[in-house]
């Protein structure tokens, strides 16, 4: 093959004037810092899990054995405690006055039969079994124990014994005036031994 020179010269000359653009100089890297690191907190306490309630099993096919239920712990037996309380139901009908008389009145009533309470049972608990013995007893104008009656008793007669004398023996501070009837301000009791 011919070349000429003009040839070249076109070539060289169509060369320069279609020449791509050079491209832009590549973009600098820019480093970025690097993250702050927090301070690193106190790990947060994991919580407990509520109890749940236990849930019926569900039924097993008829092929697969029972399995007994689970025993439940019993408590470990404790002294025998007695715990002397007022039955609300008990109490006789009176008037409203009377009422707010009386109900005023039961707390005194139940911290003198409750002052020496422990104290006196505690020697002779063994001699009582579990029960409740129910009393109803009168108190006179000035506090003094007229007449005790035992009601009922799921103990043993020598705990009803020593609750009526327990309570013959107690001077209680005066009754209101608008809580007596016929002179008197009857109290039912229930004394309780477990």
């Amino acid at each position: 093959m011919k070349i000429t020179t003009a040839t070249i010269i076109l070539a060289l000359s169509a060369m320069a004037g279609a020449q791509a653009p050079t491209p832009p100089p590549p973009k600098p890297k820019v480093l970025k810092p690097a993250p702050a690191t927090k301070p690193k907190s106190k790990p947060k306490p994991r919580a407990t899990p509520k109890p749940t309630t236990t849930e019926e099993p569900t039924p097993e096919p008829a092929d697969s054995p029972a399995l007994p239920p689970a025993e439940t712990p019993q408590p470990a037996p404790q002294r025998p405690q007695a715990t002397p309380s007022v039955p609300v139901a008990d109490a006789p009908k009176r008037s409203r006055a009377a009422e707010t008389a009386v109900s005023g009145y039961m707390p005194k009533v139940k911290a003198t039969l409750g002052k020496g309470w422990a104290a006196a049972i505690q020697p002779r608990a063994s001699e009582f079994q579990p029960g409740n013995v129910g009393v109803i007893f009168k108190l006179d104008v000035g506090g003094s124990v007229t007449d005790v009656r035992i009601t009922d008793n799921s103990s043993n007669e020598a705990f009803a014994k020593f609750c009526e004398d327990y309570v013959r023996a107690l001077k209680f501070d005066e009754p209101p005036t608008r809580a007596l009837e016929n002179g008197a301000l009857e109290v039912p009791f229930t004394f309780s031994l477990y």
